[in-house]
């Protein structure tokens, strides 16, 4: 049977490709035995001589277990799958007397061997215990995003819903009522081991199999933050199966937070001298030319490069949210000038619904020309403030402008935190207003962030809203002492 084969190299390690014969995913397909079409093994090595060397050993042995499952399929006809293995007729006195099955309450259907399969008695479809498609976890899920997130950010509905595949994986395909909050205990033990990057790194891996690499490859793993953003993912939707689903208890869905022992991991904010160091350099100012931006000159640059960093730091809004500013999403709102951050567009997303505000424009982008320049766009026709910025394969227009933004302070000379580059300048701005005398409270909706009600005290709701007057008078409040 033929196959398909590549070597790739991941961080320092390289990886064996292998792709499944179209023979073997035919039989695989009609026994309704779970479909992979690509496997990816690591050679644990760096050394590209040594990993063509046991490519081909690593190549060698997984032929023969295709080979060997290719006829045991095509000869044994079918099979029941039990949490992705087969079970063949030889297996059924040991599965029968699995401790799982003594004393269990009998099913409604009783199984007769026929063949290699075990089959209803009086014939009919082969037993599966997996939940009918649609009522699969993944599915519930996937209507419960619908119901409450409607056009949130594309990418973190994607991550919220690799969480779930990811517990699936780890406790099992069940019934919705089946899971318990052991599940998710064991989940959150499993994932203290869970590397960063996962879905990328290791692509088509099973959690398990994630895990277990990822130590082999003493990759960097995901952060206890990072770990208890997933629990609250499985929380919140307990809490909403629980109103939408009947016998659901919310509780099953939920464990205790992971504490992070580490020292402080806050990221931190730029100092005034490195704003400076920013924002004052010659790719700024002027410089000697468009491949010499080092340099000071008279060649000006006033596309993207200038105005976002300049945006993010007199306004304090996410790069993402930056990126993907409309021409319409600068205008005026009761005599101030704005930016409108919103999900309305197509190809526009949100983080979260309390990142959807309106941010008024800073005066010094004002003085800087930015009103001119939106001008400028729509005249040409855009309808991206910044046009030549083009989404990744996700749809995300932040990607490009942040690989650019790290490149540049590396070259600045300015120290990098390992989770974001221009995200410091969100902290920096939170810092200034707070050492201006603004309350969290108030900062909050200005950043998008949500109100922590465990900050919410003195008779301040949940609700209460911060004028468009009192937001300008709090940008006016971000200032780095710039000329």
């Amino acid at each position: 049977m033929p196959t398909e084969t590549h070597l790739f190299l991941r961080g320092r390690i390289f990886y064996l490709r292998l792709t499944c014969p179209a023979e073997l995913l035919r039989l695989r397909r009609e026994r309704g035995l779970p479909l992979k079409r690509t496997s990816w093994l690591s050679l644990a090595t760096s050394d590209p001589w040594e990993a063509r060397r046991r490519a081909s050993e690593t190549k060698g042995q997984w032929l023969a277990d295709i080979e060997a499952e290719w006829q045991s399929l095509r000869v044994g006809g079918e099979a029941l799958v039990r949490r992705g293995r087969v079970l063949h007729r030889s297996h059924l006195p040991s599965v029968l007397a699995a401790p799982a099955l003594q004393g269990a309450r009998p099913t409604a259907v009783s199984l007769e061997p026929r063949g290699d399969a075990l089959v209803p008695a009086g014939g009919g479809a082969v037993a599966s215990s997996r939940p009918a498609r649609g009522q699969r976890l993944i599915d519930h899920f996937d209507r419960y995003l619908e119901e409450q997130h409607g056009a949130a950010a594309l990418r973190s509905c994607s991550d919220k819903r690799a969480t779930i595949r990811r517990f699936v994986e780890s406790a099992g395909d069940l019934s919705v009522h089946a899971y318990t909050a052991e599940h998710v205990a064991t989940f959150k033990r499993a994932l203290r081991g869970y590397p960063k990057n996962a879905e990328h790194v290791y692509p088509g891996m099973k959690f398990a199999k994630v895990i277990g690499q990822a130590k082999v490859d003493q990759a960097e793993l995901i952060s206890p933050k990072t770990i208890n953003n997933k629990l609250s993912t499985l929380s919140a939707f307990g809490a909403w199966l629980e109103l939408n689903t009947a016998g659901v208890r919310a509780e099953s869905f939920r464990t205790t937070p992971v504490k992070d022992h580490r020292s402080d991991q806050r990221m931190p904010p730029f100092s005034d001298a490195e704003v400076k160091a920013i924002l004052q350099a010659p790719s700024f100012t002027g410089c000697e030319s468009e491949r010499n931006q080092t340099k000071l000159g008279s060649y000006v640059i006033r596309d993207w490069r200038y105005w976002i960093p300049l945006i993010c730091a007199y306004s304090g809004a996410r790069l993402g949210e930056v990126a993907q500013l409309r021409c319409a999403d600068i205008r005026q709102v009761d005599g101030h000038w704005i930016f409108d951050i919103t999900d309305e567009g197509e190809g526009q997303s949100l983080k979260t619904h309390t990142s959807r505000r309106i941010v008024p424009l800073h005066a010094k982008l004002q003085a800087l020309g930015l009103l001119a320049y939106a001008d400028q766009a729509r005249a040409l026709g855009h309808e991206w403030l910044f046009q030549s910025v083009e989404p990744d394969t996700d749809g995300r227009r932040a990607t490009q402008v942040g690989k650019w933004f790290r490149k540049f302070l590396a070259r600045r000379g300015i120290s990098q935190d390992v989770r974001g580059a221009m995200h410091r300048f969100r902290h920096t701005v939170v810092t200034k207003l707070r050492a201006a005398g603004y309350p969290d409270h108030e900062i909050a909706p200005l950043v998008g962030h949500g109100l922590d009600m465990a900050r919410m005290t003195a008779g301040y709701g949940a609700g209460q809203s911060v004028s468009l007057s009192r937001r300008a008078a709090m940008v006016a409040h971000i200032e780095f002492g710039l000329e």
